[in-house]
């Protein structure tokens, strides 16, 4: 059974409170050349229910970075997330069609793929792996299956399974070489906190 998770950057409710916070990170993305401000997105809202003490779940109808970005300062920010790069096995992507329009950050899904591949192999852990391509910037759960409480940060979405025998083995660590560990980085100091590296699900 396949276990679905993040390589997750956690960050806090608080530094996402402030909509110029993303903003500058949808700016920062942009700049790399990672992303487009005309490129599809999918935003989800999950506003708190105080009385039922639950989230809710909303699709918001900003359906590009573009939109999304002009909208920020009506949105709940702490309450939204939303994809900066699309899934590699999504309809339109599928078996390499259309690969031409897929985001840079994609090629940083790829090598992070590629990266976690050959980690296994050096540390002979029996692995199959897929990264599915989506970066999801926001709140994503407010319980994750682990128990660990809420997930909020930056996260690449992935197929679990071998995660905890990678984290065993220091992949946590080795990640830090790769450059979308680079770009997380960078976004961290926008939203104002310090870098780390968790799995979660």
């Amino acid at each position: 059974m396949s276990i679905s998770l993040y390589l997750l950057m956690p960050l806090s409710k608080q530094a996402f409170a402030n909509p110029a916070n993303t903003r500058r990170a949808i700016d920062l993305l942009v700049q790399r050349g990672l992303v487009s401000l005309d490129q599809t997105t999918d935003v989800w809202s999950y506003p708190y229910d105080s009385e039922e003490d639950e989230h809710g779940e909303e699709q918001l109808p900003h359906a590009t970075l573009g939109a999304l970005r002009d909208a920020l300062d009506g949105i709940r920010a702490d309450e939204i997330n939303f994809d900066a790069g699309f899934s590699q096995y999504s309809p339109e992507h599928k078996d390499g069609e259309g690969q031409g329009r897929l985001p840079g950050i994609n090629a940083l899904t790829q090598q992070l793929q590629d990266h976690m591949a050959a980690f296994c192999e050096q540390n002979d852990i029996d692995y199959t792996l897929d990264v599915y391509g989506h970066v999801s910037i926001g709140f994503m759960s407010a319980d994750g299956e682990d128990g660990l409480g809420e997930i909020r940060g930056i996260g690449v979405f992935c197929d679990g399974n071998v995660a905890p025998f990678m984290e065993d083995a220091g992949y946590l660590e080795a990640a830090k070489t790769l450059e979308i560990y680079a770009v997380f980085e960078k976004l961290a100091a926008i939203y104002g906190e310090a870098p780390t590296l968790q799995f979660r699900g």
